[in-house]
């Protein structure tokens, strides 16, 4: 059952139902805000710094504005960005893949979003730990299914070596998968170390997976791949 509502998209409609579904995901902060708008305070944390601190205030007014851009904005982007990828023809053979992507991106907006409304209205919650175990989890998805992508310009490792080689990009996404995964895994574990510590491990992290794939994807194409 569950397959047979992935391939819904399939059909290639401009609106359906998972695209309801990802929205109302986005829209769920939104409507928290103005629930608890009386309550918010009028000056309101939006930004965290790598210690976890917060280090940058707006009107509840203006936060509201961010949200309501930032939520939507990028879960449109995410949604039509197929229609305007040069190898948009390629998204018919990786449909679920691309559909799990913005499921994946929906909830961590839709998360994040939450956790900065609470946290504004006095309740203990760890910006930092849940943005990390957030992306931690968008990393174990994303690596879950990396090898299913297939050559595009918005989702994937787009290195000049696998956009000009659909054999570059088949075996440096099946070796990222795995990788994406472990770094998942390390930046959950990440959220609970100290905030500047977490920061530093989290780039350290970063730049070896970048470097690790883009090498890799390099040394294909030295061997003619």
């Amino acid at each position: 059952m569950i397959r047979g509502i992935l391939d819904m998209n399939k059909k290639n409609k401009f609106w359906d139902l998972h695209d309801a579904i990802i929205f109302f995901i986005c829209l769920i902060p939104i409507f928290i805000a103005l629930i608890y708008y009386k309550d918010l305070p009028d000056s309101m944390a939006i930004h965290f710094g790598p210690s976890g601190e917060a280090d940058n205030y707006q009107s509840k007014s203006m936060f509201l504005v961010i949200l309501v851009l930032t939520n939507l904005g990028v879960s449109l982007l995410v949604k039509f960005s197929r229609f305007i990828d040069p190898r948009k023809q390629n998204y018919s053979k990786f449909m679920r893949a691309f559909l799990k992507t913005r499921y994946i991106i929906a909830v961590l907006l839709g998360g994040i979003g939450t956790a900065t409304i609470y946290f504004n209205l006095g309740y203990a919650i760890d910006i930092k730990l849940i943005v990390l175990i957030g992306v931690g989890a968008v990393f174990i998805g994303l690596g879950n299914y990396m090898g299913q992508l297939r050559s595009n310009f918005f989702i994937g490792i787009r290195t000049p070596w696998t956009l000009s080689s659909e054999e570059n990009w088949r075996k440096t996404h099946r070796l990222a998968g795995p990788l994406f995964m472990l770094c998942g895994v390390l930046f959950m574990i990440c959220g609970f170390l100290p905030g500047e510590i977490a920061f530093k491990v989290m780039l350290g992290i970063i730049f070896l997976l970048a470097l690790f794939t883009y090498g890799y994807s390099y040394y294909l194409f030295k061997k003619g791949i």
